[in-house]
């Protein structure tokens, strides 16, 4: 490997795929699990530079067994086939405004069924929850169209994204940790 990354490598039958920095640059790394040679290398963008523990390639691909997608730290975002053709792109800072970084960013996306979530969102019950750094908490119906089913402030710091246990959602803001839901009875 060119350099370390914090990306979990993601697995589907023989091909193995990669979040890889080189440098300056970024790279999602087609391998090959019997061999251990790289199939392909797709340029994701340039901007590679250390936060603290991360660099911009530690956001995880993910797939749905036809395509992969990835994200990097410098907010692009990009699909491609198995063949390692690129699908499209969207560079997510420039559409929607620059990234509020202290330690880098790690968000890995979330595939389910033919949608792409990014902001390490959790899934359960069909239901997709994303906090913000101001503590409030997005809960959107899963599926190909975008419907906000509600929205919570909790109006504290907030940088993680919620667990979900047993019917309870946990949400640790700076000052406090939620619990939201039923009792769990031991």
């Amino acid at each position: 490997m060119p350099g370390w990354s914090g990306a979990t490598p993601i697995i589907w039958n023989d091909r193995i795929f990669l979040n890889v920095a080189d440098g300056n640059d970024l790279y999602l790394w087609c391998v090959d699990r019997n061999k251990g040679n790289v199939v392909w290398k797709r340029m994701l963008g340039s901007g590679n530079v250390k936060m603290r523990k991360q660099n911009m390639s530690s956001p995880s691909p993910v797939t749905d067994g036809k395509s992969v997608f990835v994200m990097t730290g410098t907010g692009i975002l990009k699909g491609f086939d198995f063949d390692g053709r690129q699908l499209w792109a969207r560079d997510i800072q420039k559409d929607y405004g620059a990234f509020g970084l202290n330690w880098g960013y790690a968000s890995s996306p979330l595939l389910l069924d033919d949608s792409l979530y990014s902001s390490s969102p959790v899934l359960a019950n069909d239901k997709i929850y994303v906090t913000n750094e101001d503590g409030l908490t997005t809960v959107v119906k899963a599926g190909p169209k975008f419907e906000v089913l509600a929205e919570n402030a909790l109006n504290d710091y907030c940088l993680s994204s919620p667990a979900i246990s047993n019917g309870q959602i946990f949400i640790r803001t700076a000052q406090h940790l939620y619990c939201i839901g039923n009792k769990v009875k031991g």
